[in-house]
């Protein structure tokens, strides 16, 4: 079990479990469980990892085994080039792209979406901008999503979505209902845009492939279409399935990096890792940058270790 309310995510396969006492890695993720058992999961012991990974390198093995020091510094450099989706957001923050102010970050778990999310949210902050986010991952209704933005700009700028939403009670029928909440969301932007912000609030969209159908049809349908260059949000999707959201967004897809850039990173972390052992490592975990970067920082806890320090 992960604390008394945490739970295990989608990206944590493959990630160590740590002893928090002695800072050794004890284990290595597998699965987790799905429904109301989403806390608890199934991990590999250090020592059984050899009888599933019989050609597991030994280096890698002394490196997991190890115990980290809590001064152990974080990688020096990213191991990931995001040079384009963050120059992408950049341009959008500062009002420097006049065609769309929604991003879509696609890829499977472990490529580095969250990581991109969080460098995401760093730069909005550092622009002076509110950030929004919904973790699709816990159910969330379109009413509830659209109370909670407009709460962040104030209730008394929709009155023409509060007058519906009073007026109007919610249908029953399906088809009724998705009309309803697509007559909503235009109420919604049409207060948007009918005033002045000083800033827009930049919206994060975790985790699509999580969410309910109805709502993924909402957001794809209906959400995004209404978004122009007038709209004061910013809104960026991520999620492993989200190559139908829209065609004129910024689309991107993280993917496995290349072994040489596993090299390089080693490399720029001053970790001295065999070709051969960084080869055998990259193939295992598919080029995921996450599961690499966490290796170089036991690895490099191993040598912090080894010397004493």
């Amino acid at each position: 079990i992960i604390g008394s309310e945490a739970k295990f995510e989608d990206g944590y396969s493959g990630s160590p479990v740590i002893d928090e006492t002695t800072g050794r890695v004890i284990g290595v993720i597998a699965i987790r469980m799905e429904g109301a058992s989403a806390k608890r999961g199934i991990a590999i012991a250090i020592d059984a990892l050899r009888n599933v990974w019989p050609s597991m390198p030994t280096r890698m093995f002394d490196a997991l085994t190890v115990s980290a020091p809590t001064n152990c510094p974080e990688p020096q450099a990213p191991v990931m080039n995001l040079t384009a989706e963050i120059e992408t957001f950049k341009l959008i923050v500062n009002g420097e792209d006049d065609r769309n102010r929604t991003i879509v970050i696609g890829g499977e778990s472990g490529m580095g979406k969250s990581h991109l999310l969080r460098m995401y949210s760093r730069i909005a902050q550092n622009n002076d901008l509110d950030v929004q986010e919904f973790g699709l991952a816990t159910q969330i209704t379109v009413e509830a999503c659209l109370s909670t933005i407009i709460s962040r700009f104030g209730p008394d700028q929709f009155p023409n979505y509060e007058r519906y939403l009073d007026s109007t009670a919610a249908p029953l029928n399906t088809a009724d209902y998705t009309n309803w909440q697509h007559v909503l969301t235009r109420h919604f932007f049409k207060d948007l845009t009918e005033h002045d912000y000083m800033s827009p609030l930049v919206i994060f969209f975790d985790q699509y492939e999580k969410a309910d159908q109805v709502f993924k049809l909402w957001l794809r349908t209906s959400f995004v279409p209404s978004i122009t260059i007038r709209s004061p949000i910013i809104v960026v999707i991520a999620g492993q399935e989200v190559g139908a959201v829209a065609a004129s967004c910024h689309t991107f897809t993280l993917k496995g990096l290349k072994d040489e850039a596993f090299h390089q990173y080693a490399k720029d972390c001053g970790v001295p890792l065999s070709l051969e052992l960084v080869d055998s490592f990259h193939a295992t975990v598919a080029g995921r940058p996450k599961e690499f970067t966490d290796f170089v920082k036991f690895y490099s806890a191993r040598l912090v270790a080894g010397s004493g320090r």
